[in-house]
């Protein structure tokens, strides 16, 4: 039988080949719809995660090229399921595009429209509130897969149970908002890499600051649970809860060639 243990150490083997791959790409001239959570057949076979990823322009082959230019952003969605019994991690197939430099000599208290990457999750189902916990944030390429973003080396999270947020650590956390995780919460996560800050959202208000000097050239979004329960993913082809970010996506600031290529 196949335990989350035998999945790390079996994904650990892939990493080279997967970063020395994307480090080639111009991801800043990716589509953002190129940012996917993909499953890697190990954890597939597990089955305690399955993903749907819909963009109705690509299945209707009917679609006029001029009409599916001008299509609105909301037509591609993602859905994650976690069906797990322990801690459990998926990441993008693509990290967050190294665009800026690093700056030590200015710290902001809040992020500018310019200079961040923004995602959100929504929660479409929870059935055990109570035990069950979220997690979203970012992580390196070799985070482990049985470990909620945040509790690991290299990670960073904001977990639903107690509103608490990880970084580097195991099961103590900071404090830092109000325990979430209802259904229709809307929770963002953004990255700041001139700053190395990173900053949370619950729908559609900025709960500040939750980490600052992250520096870290290939960061992915990162999203776990540790239950049952589903997701729905916004990279920003749709309009954010957050309305501040809704000029920017986990690209960066989105112009009509990354929503329609």
């Amino acid at each position: 039988m196949l335990t989350q243990s035998y999945v790390r150490n079996t994904l650990m083997k892939k990493l080279l080949h997967k970063v020395g791959k994307e480090q080639n790409l111009n991801l800043k001239k990716l589509s953002i719809n190129e940012w996917k959570f993909e499953l890697e057949s190990e954890i597939s076979l597990l089955e305690i995660i399955s993903i749907k990823n819909d963009n109705n322009n690509k299945n209707n082959e009917d679609v006029d090229d001029e009409i599916e230019k001008n299509t609105s952003k909301q037509e591609h969605s993602v859905e994650i399921s976690f069906n797990a019994q322990s801690d459990i991690m998926i990441q993008t197939n693509y990290p967050l595009p190294n665009a800026f430099k690093k700056d030590t000599s200015y710290i902001s208290l809040s992020p500018s429209s310019e200079d961040y990457y923004y995602y959100e999750i929504t929660i479409l189902s929870n059935k055990n509130i109570d035990e069950t916990i979220i997690a979203i944030g970012f992580a390196t390429k070799n985070h482990s897969t049985d470990r909620l973003p945040g509790c690991d080396t290299h990670s960073v999270g904001f977990h639903s149970d107690e509103g608490r947020t990880f970084h580097n650590e195991g099961y103590t956390g900071s404090k830092y908002a109000e325990k979430w995780g209802e259904v229709n919460d809307i929770i963002g996560c953004g990255y700041c890499p001139n700053t190395g800050q990173v900053f949370f959202t619950m729908n559609g208000k900025y709960l500040g600051i939750a980490y600052t000097g992250l520096f870290h050239t290939t960061w992915y979004p990162t999203i776990g649970s540790n239950g049952v329960c589903s997701l729905k993913v916004n990279f920003g082809q749709e309009e954010f809860k957050y309305k501040e970010a809704n000029d920017i996506s986990i690209a960066g600031m989105i112009s009509s060639y990354k929503v329609n290529d």
